[in-house]
């Protein structure tokens, strides 16, 4: 279901430890509004939401929403942990969001714990929800110059054949890459891209999030 959103609402999905804070601090340029964890584990373990000049355009406010994971298979993580975030999560969604960002870290392998980490949210959000989600690949900047070259060409070719493997919906053809070490790229090859999804997606309302107002 799509709708009308009065301030555009940018959400960010993925795994546990892949950046998915720093990007929403690098975003608004801000040192710690989404807390960022120092270790594997995640410090994100609730919805967190801000609503903020977009950078590009003071005029403009902007919602980002992070998330935690959905599919941490972590043995101290309950069930019950869970489902209160897959709650808060389709609560939060109650008024949609434009743009989806499925983070992955640029040194891991694309594997089943992402295949599984989008299989939930295709099952919470409805498959229409992807055709409103792009992969960015986060700490690209770990890599030297040539390595960078090298991921930025290859991520592109493989990665759709894999999701087609996996029977994940066709997600948008374009992946970012953003370097959070420089302001200038950072802009001109995310930030400004970003900018014109948001003036041109409608918001998307979650199916199920829809229902929570119905219970």
């Amino acid at each position: 279901m799509e709708a009308k959103a009065q301030i555009p609402r940018i959400i960010v999905f993925g795994r546990t430890g892949v950046g998915k804070s720093s990007l929403g601090n690098e975003i608004f340029s801000l040192k710690e509004v989404f807390k960022v964890g120092n270790t594997m584990f995640s410090e994100t373990r609730e919805i967190q939401q801000e609503t903020r000049p977009w950078p590009l355009d003071n005029s403009k406010q902007v919602t980002f929403i992070d998330t935690p994971g959905f599919a941490d298979n972590r043995a101290d993580v309950k069930n019950s942990e869970i489902l209160d975030k897959i709650m808060a999560l389709l609560e939060s969604l109650k008024g949609g969001f434009n743009i989806g960002l499925f983070c992955w870290a640029a040194q891991a392998r694309f594997d089943a714990n992402d295949i599984n980490e989008l299989d939930v949210l295709g099952l919470l959000l409805g498959h229409p929800a992807f055709a409103h989600m792009w992969i960015v690949v986060t700490k690209i900047n770990t890599f030297v110059p040539d390595e960078q070259k090298k991921k930025k060409e290859s991520v592109p070719k493989e990665l759709p054949k894999l999701l087609e493997d996996n029977l994940i919906p066709a997600m948008n053809t374009h992946i970012y890459f953003p370097d959070f070490t420089n302001r200038e790229s950072f802009e001109n090859d995310f930030l400004a891209p970003l900018s014109e999804l948001i003036n041109e997606c409608p918001s998307y309302i979650p199916e199920a999030a829809l229902q929570i107002d119905e219970q």
